[in-house]
């Protein structure tokens, strides 16, 4: 790979960019289940919490004042959102629900109270919390439910019930799990949006323009997991536009990294494209796309690694078209 391009691979893996935007939850508590819900939720992409590596919320740079990019993109931040840092949680808890006694609806209050506790204390204000119907399950298990939520102060938004004895519950219940988990995950998703958006509004288009970039293509990202389809597209051609315009006055030796952030903005704009338009429009969407980087070859001696390069375009666009294909 050419120097530049590697720390691009880095910051945004081609394998990665390439996934369509899901994003990633963790599951805590009751492991039996966890992949039993794992396989069944499609629109997220469910682990244990415990197979990721601990993290803490970073605070937010009070100001861009001066601040001046070390290259186009940050190292790990897609692989954070999508590998390590679960943009919601769901917190499952073992519930004798055919126990109605006083007692037993205590201990499970006070366990849901120490279970957000927990996750407050570390940041993570994202959970859902999933109440695991032990056997034998009740034939009135959601008023039992529905009084434990209401004893506990959940909000009915971050709260679920799971029953396992059987798979269409399993199902129904990991179905609505999911659409807990996506409405959180994208409202995290919304948040980030809005904080690049903010951080956009202060850089100068004159010096920071690699941050204004940077920023573009995290926005793009977070626009396509909170609302995947024209936003996110439009979001994605204004930073592949950013980064088009810099291109001009780059020096050679940094062409690899833009032309392998070209690349990887060129793939998102053809997929999210085909997902809406003609093939034709993706098609000459391509087109421009190599036009404007058949030039960026680069020394005489890197010049099979430059038709290496355009032939992967070419590739992607034909994988694209078949996926199309195949789901007519």
């Amino acid at each position: 790979m050419e120097a530049g391009a590697e720390e691009v691979e880095v910051a945004l893996p081609r394998d990665l960019i390439r996934r369509p935007a899901t994003p990633l939850v963790a599951l805590h508590g009751v492991d039996s289940v966890h992949e039993l819900l794992a396989g069944r939720m499609v629109k997220v992409r469910a682990v244990s919490l415990e197979k990721l590596a601990p993290s803490t919320p970073k605070p937010k740079r009070g100001s861009y004042d001066g601040v001046r990019a070390g290259g186009i993109l940050k190292a790990g931040w897609l692989e954070k959102h999508t590998n390590k840092a679960p943009a919601a949680t769901a917190a499952l808890i073992e519930w004798a629900a055919a126990d109605g006694g006083e007692g037993a609806l205590a201990k499970v209050v006070a366990e849901i109270a120490a279970t957000r506790q927990h996750f407050a204390s570390r940041g993570q204000a994202r959970v859902v919390i999933v109440l695991v119907a032990a056997s034998p399950v009740l034939e009135d298990v959601e008023q039992r439910y529905a009084l434990v939520v209401q004893r506990a102060s959940l909000d009915p938004r971050l709260a679920s019930l799971l029953v396992t004895e059987t798979d269409i519950a399993l199902r129904f219940g990991a179905e609505r799990l999911e659409g807990l988990l996506l409405s959180e995950a994208r409202a995290f998703f919304e948040g980030a949006a809005a904080w690049s958006r903010k951080v956009l509004e202060t850089l100068s288009p004159q010096s920071q323009a690699e941050l204004i970039i940077r920023h573009g293509v995290k926005l793009a990202f977070y626009t396509e997991i909170a609302d995947p389809g024209a936003p996110a597209l439009k979001e994605y051609l204004t930073a592949y536009k950013d980064l088009s315009e810099l291109a001009a006055f780059v020096p050679a030796d940094r062409h690899p990294e833009v032309k392998s952030v070209a690349e990887l903005l060129a793939c998102k704009v053809c997929s999210l494209t085909l997902a809406s338009s003609p093939p034709a429009d993706a098609h000459s969407s391509l087109l421009r796309h190599l036009s404007l980087y058949k030039d960026f070859a680069g020394p005489p001696s890197a010049a099979f690694i430059h038709l290496a390069w355009l032939a992967r375009q070419h590739a992607f666009f034909a994988a694209q078209l078949d996926l199309v294909a195949a789901a007519e």
